[in-house]
């Protein structure tokens, strides 16, 4: 038996009863007791409703980025990674090829200081 302040602690665990009800698949079920069955059931209805929002807005975001007008990229490691359409369309290059060199070089030469001051900020 411990003594002190957490002489009184007991662990507790929660067995389910419910023989009918299907085992998990997972390790990660197994750790957070959520399968899918489980999740469909509306146990969690918030989290399914801020999941379905966080879809929706990725979609949009998606889209968004699909279809600019504008060229929208996203720079790792001074590489232009993730280009949309009208990036690879204003420079006439496809994704291979704008990868294998730093961004720097599609920034004009009067800007270039600037642009790696921004980007290393």
């Amino acid at each position: 038996m411990m003594d002190g302040p957490w002489s009184t602690f007991r662990p507790r665990c929660a067995m389910s009863t419910n023989l009918k009800s299907k085992p998990f698949k997972t390790v990660r079920e197994k750790l957070i007791g959520l399968s899918l069955e489980s999740t469909r059931k509306s146990y969690y209805p918030q989290l399914r409703s801020q999941i379905e929002e966080l879809k929706k807005a990725e979609e949009s975001y998606r889209l968004l980025f699909e279809n600019a007008n504008d060229a929208i990229f996203i720079v790792q490691d001074e590489r232009i990674k993730f280009p949309n359409p009208k990036t690879l369309d204003m420079l006439g290059l496809n994704a291979r090829q704008i990868a294998d060199r730093p961004f720097v070089e599609f920034i004009h030469p009067d800007d270039r200081d600037a642009a790696l001051n921004v980007y290393q900020s």
